[in-house]
């Protein structure tokens, strides 16, 4: 592949012109210096089809030895092309920046010499040429230890790294008039300073827009702005690198806002540390309008609230346009000191103020904590400088509308020790005069006078704790919410009923449900018409009536109790039995005994007549027994 872009030299110099004159032309406009014309002309960029053997060179202009010499096409560089390279035949087998560079010397000559596009490997750097016959254009870094490759995932650079000295150089054609000021071009504008007639104001072309030159102070971030957002507040942390900021401690404070994102390695982040910015996140929750004191977040780090946040706080600009979570705003950022929101101090024996009948005061200056003088709340603690055992005052009073805080004691011996603090406000309540989303909610009629104000639970929530929208937001005019509690022409609420809390339970409003209470659960009234019944469980179809059967009770049988039999009970029956025959007597001459034994029956008795067994159940009654159980009373879910 040929280094030779396509070219075109303004004018060509050969013998048959006067080159003395023709040159003095460009030195007049380059008062003597070799240098691009633009931020675009020449640029190296990454190759479409190769972008890890190749890049290119786009079309522009540049000054060389006092001659104009336009390339008129993009330009391929293939590392892998030895004629590519300044020494020709060297390899691409280093790791490293290799620097592309644009060669020419001016020869009067016919024909008149070619500019050429060249490269240089690190080893080659600093090379004897650079300055002269050669151009640095940018760097391109290359790794891979064989075979090599260009790291696309590393920026091509306007400066060496390793020597600020060889960087890209301009011609001073950068300053113009504008009656109006242009859109932004980039390839035209970048790095131009222009005077506008019209505001009598001076502009910069940043890489991506004007920049008002008298908004603010702008620096280049030598650090690495990896992380954060156009719009973000940042610090400079311990490693030198921009670092999102947030109201957590004095060393997190905000120093700047990030204009542009870049990394360490080239330098290209930039931020402005005071002045006019746009593009500002928003705290969650909050709406800023315009005018608000912006304070640095506690919570969202990089945004802004207009919510004072305690225990440190950090004032950083005033809101030029309104905006919430969604939509960045436009800030006048200036930023202050980081302050804890205490102050502490002593009080000696002869700071007391006697206040008469043995009573002393002292008052302590709370000014530097800025206490809403609407809402002055402090918190004191104080302790004894003897024992470092807390004491305890007879009194503490705010004075001044929130300026300073006086202390009472009966005891003007002792020293005190004193240690105070800005207490923090509430949903409602919202100190410096912020506004959240969800006190304007509280405003609108009649969604205060629902039973829900000053119940709300978790305390402080927000909407994310409700499960729907409360107001369409389209036409809402949030200064009627405020001043008039109305919501303004066009807009529309939803129904006050079409939300829930998750602290409530998800009993439907007027359920009734069994409680083991003998009175009225909170938010349930309690039913009386229903007393001493059992609880049936039912499929469904006949919940809150009887039952529509009865039972059918199993075959079974009961014990008896005893009875003894009559004569008259007795079925009729007779008893035999056997005898001797006694006809003779006893024959006293024989010896033979009573006679002949004989079987004889008895005459027949009893009737057959029935009996009982009298009462199973002795002399209980049937409604002396009941199963155990336990009482409950019915209660209906009070409507809400």
């Amino acid at each position: 592949m040929s280094s030779i872009p396509t070219q075109v030299r303004h004018v060509d110099p050969f013998a048959s012109y006067n080159s003395d004159t023709i040159n003095k032309l460009t030195q007049m406009i380059t008062r003597g210096t070799n240098g691009i014309t633009t931020k675009t002309d020449l640029d190296v960029i990454q190759d479409s089809t190769s972008p890890t053997t190749v890049v290119d060179v786009t079309p522009g202009f540049i000054y060389k030895d006092d001659l104009l010499i336009e390339l008129t096409t993009t330009t391929q560089v293939d590392f892998t092309d030895p004629d590519c390279y300044v020494l020709y035949g060297t390899g691409f087998d280093e790791d490293g920046w290799y620097s592309i560079v644009f060669e020419y010397n001016y020869i009067k000559s016919r024909p008149a010499p070619a500019a050429r596009l060249k490269i240089l490997k690190p080893s080659q750097i600093p090379h004897p040429s650079l300055g002269t016959s050669l151009l640095f254009l940018k760097a391109v870094y290359v790794t891979g230890g064989g075979p090599h490759y260009i790291d696309t995932s590393v920026s091509f650079v306007d400066i060496y790294p390793s020597d600020p000295t060889i960087k890209r150089e301009y011609t001073d054609l950068y300053f113009g008039v504008e009656t109006v000021l242009p859109t932004f071009n980039t390839e035209t504008d970048q790095g131009r300073v222009v005077y506008e007639t019209s505001t009598d104001a001076f502009w910069f072309g940043y890489s991506n827009r004007w920049g008002k030159i008298s908004a603010g102070v702008e620096v280049t971030l030598n650090t690495d702005t990896t992380g954060v957002a156009v719009g973000s507040l940042c610090y400079t942390n311990s490693s030198g690198n921009a670092e999102l900021a947030y109201a957590h401690t004095v060393d997190t404070g905000a120093e700047m806002v990030v204009v542009e994102v870049g990394l360490a390695i080239n330098n290209s982040g930039r931020a402005i540390m005071s002045g006019f910015v746009e593009d500002v996140p928003v705290e969650p929750g909050i709406i800023v309008n315009v005018g608000d004191i912006l304070y640095l977040s506690a919570t969202e780090p990089g945004a802004v609230t207009n919510v004072r946040t305690n225990p440190v706080r950090q004032v950083v600009g005033r809101a030029i346009t309104g905006g919430n979570y969604t939509v960045p705003i436009g800030i006048l950022f200036f930023p202050r000191d980081v302050h804890s929101l205490a102050i502490t101090g002593t009080i000696n024996p002869a700071d007391w103020a006697s206040e008469g009948g043995g009573l002393y005061s002292e008052t302590v200056d709370v000014t530097p904590l800025d206490v809403d003088s609407t809402h002055p709340t402090v918190i004191v603690n104080v302790w004894g400088d003897d024992d470092n055992k807390k004491l305890y005052a007879v009194d503490v009073e705010m004075t001044s509308g929130g300026a300073g805080v006086k202390i009472y004691t009966n005891d003007n011996s002792l020293t005190w020790n004193y240690i105070i603090s800005a207490g923090g406000g509430s949903v409602g309540d919202v100190p410096g005069g912020g506004t959240n989303d969800h006190s304007l909610l509280l405003n609108v009629s009649p969604y205060g006078a629902t039973g829900h104000e000053g119940v709300f639970a978790p305390t402080p929530h927000g909407n994310a704790d409700h499960s729907a929208t409360f107001i369409e937001a389209a036409g809402v005019t949030y200064e009627n919410l405020l001043a008039n509690l109305d919501i303004g022409t066009g807009a529309t609420q939803v129904s006050q009923g079409d939300h829930t809390h998750p602290t409530l339970d998800d009993i439907p409003s007027g359920e009734i449900v069994l409680f083991e209470s003998a009175v009225a659960v909170s938010g349930y009234s309690l039913l009386a018409t229903v007393d001493d019944q059992l609880v049936y469980i039912s499929s469904g179809g006949a919940a809150g009536t009887k039952p529509l059967s009865t039972w059918s009770q199993p075959n079974h049988g009961h014990p008896t109790g005893s009875h003894a039999l009559s004569e008259a009970e007795l079925p009729v029956h007779s008893h035999s039995y056997n005898r001797y025959n006694d006809v003779g007597g006893y024959i006293a001459s024989t010896g033979s005994g009573w006679g002949t034994l004989t079987s004889v029956s008895t005459g027949s008795a009893g009737s057959g007549s029935s009996h009982n067994h009298g009462s199973t159940s002795g002399s209980a009654t049937s409604s002396s027994w009941r199963p155990l159980g336990r009482n409950f009373t019915r209660q209906q879910r009070d409507v809400h």
